[in-house]
């Protein structure tokens, strides 16, 4: 079956296996398959000359997982969850653009690819001499009065979103493990990393800031 470029390529995210094969211009949509041991089968058994790219192309998509570039104002993985392997389908494209991966792809991919451009900065971050750090004028730095000193300065913002997300959402406050796992992600959208700046906040040390405070 023909790939349906249309489709495709208007998904804001889309399985990592699906990229991959998309830019080896296999249609995922022929491939009723969601474990590795099944792609390893399709691969093996029905299309054997692009396994190896395939798995290349896996190997070197998973490496770079937790890379942050400045372009991109994150990276590519739509989620700090490593088991959920979605990516952002224009931010990865904008990745092997930029980071002259030496992919070849199908002409649809790359026509749309070059259309793209520098997707914008998130507003907690920006470039300098060639790192991402975090502005600390935002406002999720700055502490609430009505809090301990915190320990770590990361517990300020994450104090700052918990809020956030009770102020929408009021059945949260009884939901700490849920709360936990909303503000990770925001955190992560922000710009706040554990330290070395790479890896987000696992939900179960983000429960650490919200101890012994009072959250509305």
């Amino acid at each position: 079956m023909a790939i349906d470029w249309k489709y495709w390529l208007k998904l804001n995210t889309i399985n990592d296996w699906e990229m991959v094969a998309l830019t080896l211009n296999i249609n995922p949509s022929d491939i009723n398959l969601g474990s590795i041991e099944g792609l390893n089968y399709l691969f093996d058994e029905i299309v054997p000359k692009h396994k190896s790219e395939y798995q290349k192309r896996m190997r070197l998509l998973d490496s770079h997982r937790w890379e942050q570039y400045g372009y991109l104002g994150d990276n590519y993985f739509s989620t700090n969850n490593s088991k959920i392997k979605e990516v952002f389908l224009k931010r990865f494209l904008l990745w092997i653009k930029n980071e002259d991966m030496g992919w070849s792809l199908p002409k649809e991919l790359k026509v749309f690819s070059q259309s793209l451009g520098d997707l914008p900065l998130s507003n907690a971050k920006q470039k300098i001499n060639g790192t991402i750090k975090k502005r600390e004028d935002e406002v999720w730095f700055t502490k609430d009065s009505r809090d301990p000193e915190p320990k770590l300065d990361w517990f300020v913002p994450a104090r700052y979103f918990a809020r956030e997300h009770l102020r929408k959402d009021k059945t949260l406050l009884v939901k700490r493990e849920i709360l936990a796992d909303k503000v990770a992600a925001s955190l992560k959208v922000a710009g706040v990393f554990k330290r070395g700046g790479k890896k987000p906040f696992a939900s179960s040390t983000i429960l650490k800031a919200l101890s012994n405070i009072n959250l509305p």
